[in-house]
């Protein structure tokens, strides 16, 4: 059996703004960005786990991806207020003299009337869509993945109209794209046009350092990033406009000048979001790539770049500063969460690390065998908590210390930053990842 629920839930779906939005974004796609822009967005997957990543070679990303980011950063009454514009007197939606049963005195994320369905879809309209039009369609990383798209697919229509066995096949593909009829899987040809379509488009997405755009994680930490600036900007009286500019603005900057970040042999990006040559699929990796973005926020010319946008109040510089204790802070959180993962890793896999000496895998052995004890003895109220022996942490510390001073390295030249990072601990007294 199949869980179903895919994408065709969030569009047809008027119980929330993030759905609302989708559909109102997935029309303007195709308004301004024609059958092309639209074939970039996956909005027609059926089965609920695909619909919330990124599946088509070809795609910039998924109605489910968006949907989640949305709800993730947007969903506060407050910031559903600012987003859209929405005032005490907004006739549209609180008429004078209407009916409250009708017409919600408040209208939330998930809280509102049919009646009110109708404004708030044009507001979206209005006020929403095109700033998400200008980030996946014009900010560098999503623009460059869309050209990627456009370049190969004018080659499937150059050879659309050669004719004979090859045109009958490119043709069968651009009707995949751009009309959604699905091709015949059996027809060798069409199987070999696909081929080079998507290894073309792999290859150039490989070679031109994108290929972290795509994931679903990645994106959702674009949003988380987009949710704080949307959040500073409510404080200190900046437009959402100009609040999304800046968020495009850092995006822009990095891919620009210093994609290579993002690269996967980065020892920074090991254990944190990538194991050897594949993505971690954890929360922990989507929070990793949001403390990296921010990190860039120690640049000035990355900081000037975001105020040049509108994002600032005046020249006394007090969105600089915070936009760089945001950046420090981030880079120290990034840190602490790679101490935390390679730590958990060496735990897991010191039994069998030949690079150690057998003394030294006993030693630990028996120093974890003592920890556990004592914490066992804590659960079950024998001894206090202040007995529990931590010599199996402390003596894993030492051995990964070397690993972090050379991945903290790593980070400080990919960041082109000056100065010491200061770890930060990513835990909370309850033992999770905390939230910004």
């Amino acid at each position: 059996m199949k869980e179903v629920g895919g994408h065709f839930n969030i569009l047809l779906s008027d119980k929330n703004v993030g759905d609302i939005a989708c559909r109102v974004f997935c029309d303007a796609v195709i308004k301004t960005y024609h059958k092309e822009g639209l074939a970039c967005i996956e909005w027609n997957t059926r089965t609920r786990k695909q619909s919330y990543s990124v599946n088509k070679v070809h795609s910039i990303t998924s109605i489910g991806v968006l949907q989640k980011g949305l709800e993730e950063n947007f969903k506060p009454d407050m910031l559903v207020e600012y987003l859209l514009g929405i005032t005490a007197g907004a006739h549209d939606l609180f008429p004078d003299g209407a009916d409250p049963d009708e017409y919600y005195p408040k209208v939330k994320w998930d809280k509102f009337s049919y009646a009110q369905s109708n404004a708030i879809r044009d507001r979206i309209r209005e006020n929403f869509t095109p700033l998400l039009l200008d980030l996946f369609f014009e900010c560098v990383p999503f623009k460059k993945l869309h050209d990627i798209f456009l370049d190969e697919l004018k080659k499937v229509r150059d050879d659309a109209g050669k004719g004979g066995r090859i045109g009958i096949a490119a043709q069968a593909v651009l009707q995949s794209l751009l009309e959604y009829k699905p091709s015949d899987e059996k027809d060798s040809d069409v199987k070999k046009r696909w081929l080079v379509f998507e290894e073309s488009i792999e290859e150039r997405r490989a070679r031109e350092g994108l290929n972290i755009v795509r994931y679903a994680l990645f994106q959702r930490a674009v949003f988380n990033v987009a949710g704080w600036f949307i959040r500073i900007g409510l404080q200190n009286s900046i437009s959402p406009a100009a609040s999304f500019k800046a968020v495009i603005a850092l995006l822009n900057e990095i891919f620009e000048k210093n994609k290579n970040v993002f690269d996967i042999e980065r020892t920074y990006l090991q254990y944190t979001v990538f194991d050897q040559k594949r993505i971690r699929t954890r929360e922990e990796s989507r929070l990793a790539l949001r403390d990296l973005i921010f990190a860039h926020l120690l640049r000035k010319d990355v900081r000037d770049a975001i105020r040049s946008v509108g994002f600032d109040i005046d020249s006394a510089g007090v969105i600089d500063s915070e936009l760089n204790d945001k950046g420090f802070a981030a880079a120290g959180e990034f840190l602490g969460r790679y101490r935390e993962e390679r730590a958990r890793a060496f735990k897991k896999g010191y039994e069998l690390d030949y690079s150690l000496s057998h003394d030294e895998r006993e030693d630990l052995r028996l120093k974890e065998l003592e920890q556990r004890a004592t914490e066992r003895a804590v659960k079950e109220r024998k001894i206090d908590e202040s007995s529990v022996s931590k010599k199996f942490d402390l003596a894993v510390n030492e051995y990964i210390e070397e690993y972090f001073a050379e991945a903290k390295k790593d980070l400080r030249s990919a960041l082109g930053v000056e100065g010491d990072l200061l770890e930060k601990q990513t835990l909370d007294e309850n033992g999770e990842s905390e939230e910004i």
